[in-house]
């Protein structure tokens, strides 16, 4: 269609799609995504970008399903812009999977769009949302008890989806069409107030204007507000993480003390893939409290650290520590011998110099039951679970320390201490042990 005079063009966000990408646009033959084709169109006119189209028929309304796709066809066929469709049974794989349809739906169609940017060699998808689909989004995680996060809505570019038209209203969409003189498709089951989103656009955003005229750009405001805010603590608590939590073969710690609450939430969350609930559960444990997590992870707080520990952990093979060399134990780390003329006397706990002479019939391996050792400085022995206890290591970390023993002696534990037994003096043939692998104590 031909149009003319001045043409009131909705808000774009510009920063969404940077010049000189190749363009996917989602088509569903609306008036959203409509005028969000014409307006990637100029862009595309002028150079800034290259555009392809791209068009899903969930085959959910029948005939009217198939009049939306052939409207895209037509539509993307007047305009020059290739399209890429297809068509699926959203019913089908909602009854197959036991999941919603809304949910089954947009799971296809993203599906199918991620496919069709990768088979049509685009950077990114451009989809229609807009003020009112971000309000209604907002609104729904609010009522949810969502944290800050989910109260950034959706994002105007995040990974290769782009929404340049969030701070555009519905009004501002379809008065661009009409000075076109464009036409669109109008989904009826859209007006059924049969689903939270629905309810939502039609009963309670409309009563929400008619107080606060103009309350959907105010929720885009908001959103940003809260993408800054969030943003900010993400990466305060991405650094508070690197520098505060430790990996070991069983899982995972991070020492929370004086972490505010708002970098530890974010911290815990660096941790795994789990929901609010979780972590706020985490968070609440008292001294040696525990709670399961998503993926058979346990949380257990002991102090002001936080562990995540996996399943059960299987104690490597102990080897045979002859002569100097490196020694490895699987899934812990390995032991480097060599023999010192002159003891020295290291700072690094992870190091030790032994007599030489009891440098014989020895294990490198995790502890076990029955285990006992010398501290320095006593004359008698104690159990090693014991001494762990007074050196303050704590349990979750115990089984995964490697130690040097003869029997049930230990002589050595890599990151704790060594036995009063075999201590090398000054004037003593020694042996220096260092450990080689991750350290966690």
């Amino acid at each position: 269609m031909c149009y003319n005079g001045a043409v009131s063009e909705p808000p774009f966000d510009e920063r969404a799609i940077a010049a000189g990408e190749r363009v996917l646009a989602a088509v569903s033959g609306g008036a959203d995504s409509v005028a969000l084709l014409l307006l990637l169109r100029e862009r595309a006119a002028s150079g800034m970008i290259d555009l392809r189209a791209a068009h899903y028929d969930h085959g959910l309304r029948g005939e009217a399903s198939a009049e939306d796709a052939r409207f895209v066809s037509a539509l993307c066929s007047r305009l020059g812009i290739p399209l890429i469709a297809d068509r699926g049974d959203a019913a089908a794989v909602a009854k197959a999977r036991g999941i919603g349809l809304e949910q089954a739906a947009r799971e296809a169609r993203y599906s199918f769009l991620f496919d069709a940017m990768e088979r049509s060699g685009s950077d990114i998808i451009a989809v229609a949302h807009h003020a009112e689909d971000q309000a209604e989004t907002i609104l729904m995680h609010l009522s949810r008890g969502c944290a800050l996060r989910g109260a950034c809505g959706m994002r105007a570019r995040r990974g290769n989806v782009a929404r340049p038209l969030l701070s555009a209203r519905k009004a501002d969409l379809i008065r661009y069409l009409r000075e076109r003189g464009e036409s669109w498709r109008d989904d009826a089951t859209n007006a059924i107030p049969d689903n939270p989103r629905n309810r939502l656009r039609l009963e309670v955003l409309p009563r929400l204007e008619a107080i606060y005229p103009n309350a959907a750009r105010a929720f885009q405001r908001f959103a940003g507000f809260a993408a800054d805010d969030e943003e900010y603590l993400s990466e305060l608590a991405r650094a508070y993480a690197e520098a505060n939590s430790r990996a070991f073969p069983g899982g995972s710690y991070i020492d929370l003390d004086n972490a505010p609450i708002p970098v530890a939430r974010r911290a815990v969350a660096a941790m795994g893939a789990w929901d609010g609930e979780a972590i706020e559960r985490a968070l609440a444990l008292p001294n040696h409290g525990s709670a399961s997590m998503r993926g058979g992870v346990v949380a257990e707080r002991i102090g002001s650290r936080l562990y995540f520990l996996r399943g059960r952990f299987d104690a490597p093979r102990p080897v045979p520590v002859a002569g100097e060399g490196t020694f490895g134990l699987m899934g812990i780390g390995a032991v480097d011998v060599r023999e010192e003329a002159i003891p020295n006397s290291p700072s690094d706990r992870y190091a030790a110099t032994l007599r030489l002479d009891s440098f014989d019939g020895l294990t490198l391996r995790t502890r076990r039951a029955g285990d006992r050792i010398r501290p320095l400085g006593m004359g008698g022995t104690k159990k090693l679970q014991d001494y762990l206890t007074d050196r303050k290591i704590d349990r979750p970390l115990r089984d995964f320390l490697a130690l040097i023993a003869r029997g049930s002696e230990v002589l050595w534990v890599a990151g704790v201490g060594a036995s009063e037994a075999v201590r090398a003096r000054a004037g003593e043939s020694a042996v220096c042990l260092t450990f080689i692998g991750k350290r966690y104590v």
